[in-house]
């Protein structure tokens, strides 16, 4: 008999995991004994603030990054085909959103292998909450082009599309370009649309800003800090 593929979410800010995560999730990840990562390291810093050392000691690792070639995803069912159950973890929040995974958890269920998805922090789901946006129809897009003019597109076709469907329209940066990403939307999009920053959450710095354009340029935005932008060409949204 298979293993299981757990899907085990890791704590995003920067108080203790067990403040972030259900004692529930807690005792599964105590359960296992093989993880698939995307960075040994930190993993086990995680890993060692609710595992005992000598769990943690015989424990194995297995990278899944954006390096790892799709030839070689397939290997790492390895220990679910020997009948071990095995966890899938990201860098922080929940695994396959915005993090590599999605393509070994189809493999997985190709292989009669269960998947069992554990509840935990998404700093996605958590963007959306607290913007005050459209929850009942939203798009993630991703990370926008780097380059300032595809990027420009990128915001004009967004807001189109929230106008049309009356939607939220999601999307990330890394952290040193978001005075970029503001930048860009003071100049393309409408001074109505609304703009939410969420920025460090569930950290000490944790801000959320949301604002009309017309009330952005004069905002500032921290550079070394992660964000999610929540956008809405619906000025006057109101939920249902």
């Amino acid at each position: 008999m298979n293993g299981k593929l757990f899907l085990v979410p890791v704590s995003i800010g920067d108080s203790r995991a067990q403040d972030e995560l259900a004692p529930m999730v807690i005792n599964t990840i105590c359960s296992l004994r093989n993880f698939i990562v995307e960075n040994e390291k930190s993993a086990r810093r995680f890993l060692s603030s609710i595992m005992k050392s000598e769990d943690l000691d015989s424990s194995n690792f297995y990278i899944l990054n954006k390096h790892t070639r799709a030839s070689d995803i397939h290997s790492l069912l390895a220990p679910m085909k020997a009948g071990l159950d095995a966890g899938l973890l990201s860098e922080a929040g929940s695994p396959c959103i915005a993090d590599p995974g999605s393509e070994l958890v189809a493999m997985a269920s190709r292989e009669a292998i269960s998947v069992k998805a554990l509840p935990g922090p998404s700093s996605i789901l958590l963007a959306l909450m607290a913007s005050g946006m459209n929850g009942q129809r939203f798009y993630f897009n991703g990370y926008l082009p780097a380059d300032r003019a595809n990027r420009e597109k990128a915001l004009k076709s967004l807001e189109k599309r929230s106008l049309k469907e009356k939607s939220a329209e999601l999307f990330i940066e890394t952290p040193y370009r978001n005075a970029s990403i503001k930048e860009s939307a003071c100049k393309v999009l409408r001074p109505e649309t609304i703009l939410c920053a969420a920025m460090g959450l569930l950290t000490k710095e944790e801000k959320i800003i949301i604002k009309p354009i017309s009330e952005w340029k004069n905002t500032e935005l921290k550079a070394k800090i992660p964000c999610v932008f929540v956008m809405s060409g619906m000025a006057d949204f109101s939920g249902f």
